[in-house]
């Protein structure tokens, strides 16, 4: 757009046409006040004098669209460049490398007891398939992984002479203990890095109140299970 010096009246502009209307204000003044002035490629109607005529605007969405998407591009660039951005990257790859080791690796899962053994809890119980794997069996403790499936349970039990340790590696989950099977009067909701000690000769009953499959990470004192005890479900554990 340019502004004419005669009448202040922004005029179009495009490639190879005059645009300065000083002309065509002048050729009005000597032909008289009726007089048509063409105007081809301006895109705007002649009329009698350039005080009438009518601007015809070009669209701003195209200049506006691009300006969001700079101002979107560099923000995004700060946040991927930022600290915080870098460590997010750097976390979400080793997380994804470490699970798909551990899956990939699920098959090899068994009871490494009683030698000594040091592993990733974490990564173990999310590669666990099962409803209970013995995971290691040493003579006076025992550690398990288990898999309760959405709106499972793993029923009212209790164990006389066994202490027990269950710890949420997964999920959320609904503890229910008591000194009998009609009277579980503690109650508390658990959920990931959680644990609950469970004494010998205590009724308990653990409920997956959450979404997805609860896993779980139990400790026995002294053994509970035999040595490379596999329950793919909880039926099979039953028998």
């Amino acid at each position: 757009m340019k502004t004419c010096m005669s009448c202040l009246k922004k005029i179009p502009t495009r490639s190879g046409i005059l645009t300065d209307c000083r002309t065509m204000c002048a050729s009005r003044s000597a032909a008289g006040p009726t007089a048509l002035i063409p105007m081809q490629g301006l895109g705007i109607t002649p009329k009698t004098s350039c005080a009438e005529t009518t601007d015809t605007p070009f669209p701003a969405y195209p200049a506006l669209w691009c300006g969001c998407a700079f101002v979107f591009g560099a923000l995004f660039s700060l946040y991927i460049l930022s600290p915080f951005g870098v460590a997010y990257s750097v976390a979400s790859i080793v997380e994804r490398s470490v699970f798909m080791d551990c899956f990939q690796n699920s098959s090899h899962m068994t009871d490494h007891g009683p030698s000594p053994f040091c592993a990733n809890i974490l990564c173990a119980s999310q590669a666990n398939p099962n409803y209970r794997t013995a995971f290691w069996t040493g003579c006076y403790l025992q550690m398990t992984l288990m898999e309760i499936p959405r709106c499972g349970d793993i029923g009212l039990e209790v164990h006389p002479n066994t202490d027990q340790l269950i710890r949420v590696e997964a999920g959320q989950a609904m503890v229910r203990m008591g000194c009998s099977s009609e009277q579980l009067d503690i109650q508390c909701s658990l959920g990931v890095d959680h644990a609950v000690f469970i004494p010998a000769g205590t009724w308990h009953n653990v409920i997956n109140t959450g979404n997805c499959p609860l896993k779980l990470s139990t400790v026995y004192a002294p053994p509970y299970h035999p040595r490379g005890t596999v329950h793919r479900t909880k039926e099979d554990g039953e028998h």
